[in-house]
């Protein structure tokens, strides 16, 4: 899923680019937000290693180390997904690339993200207060992604083909 959402990410940043051209460099800032996401692939792997671990007969200690990596590291990637979202949505409200609703609905989204990402303060693993943030953050990402998807997929207005010219005939 990982891969996937990088795939993702550099594709809605690539046509971001091409809408922009020169003028802008919003797509500069989902290409680094996209790009830092890239630790969440990490902390999976470092999952992966540590279930492995556990069932090779490891236990005690050594498993508190994975604990923590990676909830600090799926908490984190709160903040490079909310520069990621909040780079399209703007760029896109300049270039038309998405809807009116995708682009402020991406600001709000990136707002619960990068608030809820302050969830884990000091010795706070539950998510406290602003973990409730977070949560509604993750889940209209979740509806973000699904607009935007839509919108790459059936393209935009610029490079659709134009609709072909039918003439009336009369009998």
């Amino acid at each position: 899923m990982g891969l996937a959402l990088l795939v993702f990410g550099a594709s809605l940043a690539a046509a971001l680019k091409r809408a922009e051209g020169d003028e802008g460099g919003w797509w500069i800032l989902a290409v680094v937000g996209i790009a830092a996401i890239s630790i969440g692939i990490v902390a999976d792997a470092a999952v992966i290693t540590f279930v492995r671990a556990v069932g090779h007969g490891v236990s005690g200690d050594a498993l508190w180390v994975g604990y923590g990596l990676d909830h600090w590291l799926g908490v984190l990637l709160a903040l490079p997904l909310g520069l990621f979202v909040v780079a399209v949505s703007l760029g896109s409200r300049s270039t038309g690339l998405l809807p009116r609703w995708l682009g402020w609905g991406g600001v709000a989204v990136a707002v619960l993200l990068v608030l809820g990402g302050a969830s884990v303060i000091g010795d706070e693993v539950s998510g406290g207060v602003l973990g409730l943030p977070l949560f509604v953050g993750y889940l209209l990402l979740l509806v973000w992604i699904v607009g935007a998807s839509i919108r790459l997929w059936r393209g935009t207005a610029s490079n659709r083909a134009p609709a072909p010219v039918t003439r009336a005939t009369t009998a």
